[in-house]
């Protein structure tokens, strides 16, 4: 595994490069943490739409807005080059709200697990997202909206509070 920090501009490109061990074609994955830049934010904005099953095109959203003005963390996953899953974190009182994860429709309940990797890679990125929000974080917090999601999230260790499909998970 490969971590590095490159400073451009105005915000900071984090770079994780893993791969199985050893690396066979196709198991190669690059994820990539960043404070994206405007052409980025597109890009993940048009897969979320696509994610859930909207083909329009996606414009002035209220996650461009938060993406471009840093009070949205997003997180992007790429297999081969090519964009499959993102998710969307913001910071409140000590707790990582996990507002999106969102996959390419056509990897969607595939052998991929595209939606547990990414969930995965940004649970196990406190130290990067403390950072990043300059805060300290005590728990994450999300809401689920079908069972296979609630699935998804017990098998990453979060625990359901009350009946309203929220759930937190503690450090």
């Amino acid at each position: 595994m490969i971590l590095l920090r490159i400073k451009q501009a105005n915000f900071y490109k984090i770079v994780l490069l893993c791969y199985n061990n050893p690396p066979k074609k196709g198991d190669f994955i690059m994820i990539e943490f960043k404070l994206l830049e405007k052409e980025h934010i597109y890009e993940a904005e048009k897969l979320r739409y696509q994610a859930f099953g909207i083909f329009e095109e996606p414009n002035d959203t209220f996650y461009q807005k938060r993406l471009e003005s840093g009070q949205e963390l997003g997180f992007l996953l790429y297999d081969d080059g090519k964009l499959r899953a993102g998710c969307y974190i913001s910071y409140f009182m000590e707790t990582i709200q996990i507002d999106y994860v969102f996959v390419d429709l056509a990897y969607q309940h595939t052998s991929k697990k595209y939606g547990y990797q990414i969930l995965q890679k940004v649970l196990n990125s406190k130290d990067l997202i403390e950072e990043y929000f300059g805060e300290d974080i005590k728990k994450y917090s999300l809401e689920y909206t079908s069972e296979g999601s609630k699935k998804l999230y017990e098998k990453a260790g979060f625990k359901e509070i009350g009946s309203m499909g929220k759930m937190y998970r503690s450090f």
